[in-house]
């Protein structure tokens, strides 16, 4: 089975927007923290994101949004999906995220309630000793709950592709590079 990611990656057209600039974490020891677009760490507040919106389908009229963070921060995904409640704006919308262990059942079910229709992550190894030598700050167990979190509340399924996992535990030796596991 082809990555069904793929599809939403480039089917239709999604206005682009971030969520904010910059990494919250900036602590994955393969990162290039000095970088401006990494290091410069800063959000704009719910209710900006949202008249930005309400601009973008105005000038557009399309109403799709990918936010291309490269890890949206969750505490402000919930104060979009929030305001975007408040104000009654109806989106479609996904993005990239952390497996933080503050997405919640109930935070993933707030943000489909928003429009969220799909969520990726990307997970570099699947070795919780090279995790923690990465400084990536989750578990395996962890991605776990956060992608049975988010499949449950968007009821597409969760997809991880074809990969061959290795419980092999050292770099070079079977572990597993570059998964990204997309929730639809």
């Amino acid at each position: 089975m082809l990555n069904p990611m793929h599809r939403l990656w480039s089917d239709g057209r999604w206005n682009k927007l971030t969520v904010a600039h910059g990494c919250y974490w900036k602590k994955c020891s393969f990162c290039d923290i000095t970088l401006d677009y990494i290091s410069r760490y800063e959000t704009a507040t719910a209710a900006t994101l949202v008249d930005r919106i309400e601009a973008i389908i105005a000038e557009t009229g399309q109403t799709g949004f990918h936010f291309v963070d490269e890890a949206a921060p969750p505490k402000m995904l919930r104060a979009l999906a929030e305001e975007l409640l408040r104000r009654n704006v109806a989106i479609s919308w996904w993005g990239n995220i952390r497996f933080e262990k503050s997405f919640t059942p109930e935070l993933c079910q707030l943000l489909a309630d928003s429009g969220c229709i799909a969520i990726s992550g990307g997970l570099e190894v699947a070795s919780d000793r090279l995790l923690k030598l990465m400084k990536k700050g989750v578990s395996v167990e962890q991605v776990a709950r956060v992608t049975h979190s988010f499949t449950e509340v968007l009821r597409a399924g969760a997809c991880l592709p074809d990969v061959r996992l290795s419980h092999a535990d050292s770099a070079g030796h079977g572990g597993c590079a570059g998964i990204r596991a997309p929730v639809i």
